[in-house]
């Protein structure tokens, strides 16, 4: 019982701090998004997950690496990311170099992919005083 306090402790903790960061949290199974501030198409793009190569588009071909394939859709004008069917390793770091009119533009986001029934006892732990239907609540949280 005090593992899970502490894990619903740590997940709503986390949850709030988000608000405050690039960190995007969703649930194993779902899709999520990165979006750019990228208001001209970029000449290339590059998505890497820690480091490693995600999706590349040279301006003319677009390259899926393996864990992603079948996955991915990358939007050729605005460099946004979407991941589909999330699993576990695709948590991480992840980071967009666009170049733009032969400069570099970088941004940095993270993913936590989390696990369902965790986050249901997270927050109906916090939750317990509010007789909340856990029926009624949708546990989507991007």
């Amino acid at each position: 019982m005090a593992r899970w306090c502490f894990l619903a402790c740590f997940i709503c903790t986390s949850c709030l701090v988000a608000g405050q960061s690039t960190t995007k949290y969703a649930l194993k199974g779902q899709d999520v998004s990165f979006k750019t501030d990228n208001v001209e198409k970029p000449d290339e793009i590059l998505w890497k997950r820690n480091g490693n190569k995600v999706v590349e588009f040279d301006g003319k071909e677009q390259t899926v690496f393996k864990a992603y394939e079948n996955r991915i859709t990358l939007d050729w004008h605005s460099a946004e990311l979407n991941i589909t069917k999330l699993r576990y390793e695709d948590s991480g770091e992840y980071e967009l170099e666009a170049e733009l009119n032969k400069g570099l533009h970088r941004s940095l986001h993270n993913l936590q992919v989390i696990v369902e029934m965790v986050f249901k006892a997270a927050f109906l732990t916090l939750n317990k005083a509010s007789r909340v239907d856990s029926k009624e609540l949708d546990f989507g949280l991007i």
